[in-house]
């Protein structure tokens, strides 16, 4: 198979605010456009019986649509709420227009890091991220889905005043099934800074990409700036010295960001043990979902023992990941007994 056709029709959705949109059992009122993409808009309306604020996704292409529908559809064998994917209250068509209604989040990944100013989060914000997003990928393989297009504008906050760090997955519009994955090389999926390598090759695909993404965002979670700046192509030097870059062991154990507080030193190690695996540049060595929430950094920590404030040192962080590659097998977190996993 080759890559995906785009031989449908775009219409350009042209929607006002204050327009009211209407399905067989329900208005819209449009208040202001979210978003926009090439195939369409996104709006917070109000359902005008209820008053409840909901998010219309509005694409001007019925093939899109309709893709993007079949896959919702499936997803309904799937708890939303249990499982951290966004839920579809209902579909319908106006004016030409395929209508797909949500429910209503919050902001996304990306527009929160922006208001942080790309600060590194948190790793307690990290750990519960990326465990809700671990949840959603098994439950997606448990269906025989792929996201394909993971990235911190997919991943929404539900309510940061109420849930802080409970998020979601969104946008199924370049969610495939399997099977049509693995029909064969050449399908170009996947934004450029979260593309597994096995996509940019044109070889055969699985779920393992959406692996490939997530590990990316959590190096972007981990980095902040410093991840922008090296997708962008900027070269960041992790050192002025000519000297030959230590390993990663050394590094291990003789970092300067990582002697003080033994506990967060620890947790550090497990959550690059964990993004060591997930960015494994050979899909059929890289960690499965499943597996993954087995891990030491989504299992083991214990919030109750960490300060809220701590977060990850970007410079050492950005020196630990620059080694994390299949010469480094041997590498184990500092002071735990085991392999990672």
């Amino acid at each position: 198979m080759g890559t995906v056709s785009s031989s449908h029709t775009r219409k350009r959705v042209e929607i006002k605010r204050h327009e009211i949109l209407s399905s067989k059992s329900s208005q819209y009122l449009v208040e202001k456009v979210l978003g926009e993409g090439c195939f369409g808009k996104v709006a917070q309306c109000t359902k005008v019986d209820t008053k409840e604020k909901m998010a219309l996704k509005i694409l001007g292409s019925d093939e899109s649509g309709t893709i993007e529908l079949l896959m919702l559809q499936e997803l309904r064998r799937l708890d939303p709420d249990k499982v951290n994917l966004v839920k579809l209250t209902e579909h319908f068509h106006y004016s030409g227009y395929v209508c797909l209604a949500f429910e209503m989040l919050d902001v996304t990944l990306y527009d929160y890091m922006r208001e942080m100013k790309f600060r590194p989060m948190h790793l307690f914000e990290i750990q519960m991220i990326t465990q809700q997003l671990l949840v959603a990928l098994n439950a997606l393989k448990s269906i025989g889905m792929v996201h394909a297009d993971i990235k911190p504008d997919n991943i929404m906050f539900i309510n940061r005043q109420r849930h802080s760090v409970m998020v979601k997955l969104i946008d199924f519009g370049m969610a495939r099934p399997l099977w049509l994955l693995q029909g064969g090389p050449g399908r170009m999926i996947q934004p450029l800074p979260f593309r597994a390598p096995e996509v940019i090759l044109g070889l055969e695909l699985d779920e393992a990409v959406d692996m490939w993404s997530l590990g990316c965002v959590l190096a972007f979670m981990c980095l902040g700036q410093k991840y922008i700046d090296a997708t962008k192509g900027t070269p960041h030097k992790c050192t002025e010295s000519n000297e030959p870059t230590p390993s990663l062991e050394d590094m291990l154990e003789f970092s300067p960001d990582l002697m003080g507080n033994i506990q967060e030193r620890k947790d550090t190690m497990a959550l690059l043990c964990l993004l060591k695996h997930m960015l494994k540049v050979d899909p059929e060595k890289r960690i499965k979902a499943s597996d993954a929430l087995e891990n030491h950094f989504i299992t083991k920590l214990q919030w109750k023992d960490i300060n809220p404030t701590l977060y990850v040192s970007p410079d050492c962080l950005t020196k630990l990941l620059g080694q994390l590659n299949e010469s480094t097998g041997k590498f184990k977190p500092w002071s735990l007994q085991k392999k990672c996993a």
